[in-house]
């Protein structure tokens, strides 16, 4: 690949209040299992493109685009499906998240026997985002639960939402201002998407996953103590 912009790692996470009894339950808990899910396909969300103008037929050229672009970006929902693959995935989204709350809490991991308490870091959605400029954004929509074991009693169930913008550079040209930048600007987008090989992909993601399970583990952590 010849042309890809630096990853760049600006997080955004938003977090709903829900279930939080810790306070009656902390003392009681010194080992726990942490376990992870996420869903079987990664999602491709692609943003429309804004009209610009008088509606009119299109015209050789805008064929020759929406074809290119249509290439491109079928092109790039095949890697993500073959890069963005839930296991790998949910193995780097465990290893993070157990580590982090273990070293936040200073409870133990354990894998099976006796714990005290079960907690699980689910993600209800992830995938990439394409925006109007074809700019990349890989999100999680995603939860943490735990559960006492002494009582099996569901004592932390919260929500939360991360994303990691991959390509792109914030800003960009207004299409109702400048047209002509805003294809422009585009176009490089997208080929950039285009240039992106499977690995180089996976790398990306596999680093979202990390800092999404990062911030689900400390969100827990925060309301843990």
């Amino acid at each position: 690949m010849t042309r890809i912009l630096t990853c760049v790692l600006i997080a955004s996470s938003l977090a709903a209040c829900g279930v939080n009894e810790f306070d009656k339950y902390r003392d009681e808990i010194g080992t726990v299992m942490v376990q992870s899910q996420l869903p079987l396909k990664a999602e491709l969300d692609i943003a429309d493109v804004p009209i610009v103008g008088e509606p009119g037929p299109p015209s050789a050229a805008d064929a020759a685009v929406a074809a290119t672009e249509s290439y491109i970006l079928t092109r790039f929902n095949d890697t993500l499906y073959d890069a963005a693959a839930p296991d790998a995935l949910a193995r780097t989204f465990e290893a993070v998240f157990g580590r982090d709350v273990a070293q936040g809490t200073r409870w133990e991991v354990v894998a099976g026997g006796d714990f005290d308490a079960r907690i699980r870091g689910i993600v209800d959605g992830y995938g990439i985002r394409i925006d109007e400029l074809g700019r990349a954004t890989a999100y999680f929509r995603m939860k943490a639960k735990t559960w006492a074991t002494i009582d099996g009693r569901l004592i932390y169930d919260d929500f939360s939402s991360h994303a990691v913008p991959l390509t792109g550079a914030p800003g960009g040209p207004d299409p109702a201002v400048d047209p002509i930048a805003f294809a422009a600007e585009r176009a490089y987008n997208l080929q950039i998407l285009n240039d992106l090989t499977p690995r180089e992909l996976r790398s990306m993601v596999d680093q979202a996953a990390a800092e999404a399970a990062a911030t689900l583990a400390r969100e827990l952590v925060n309301a843990a103590f």
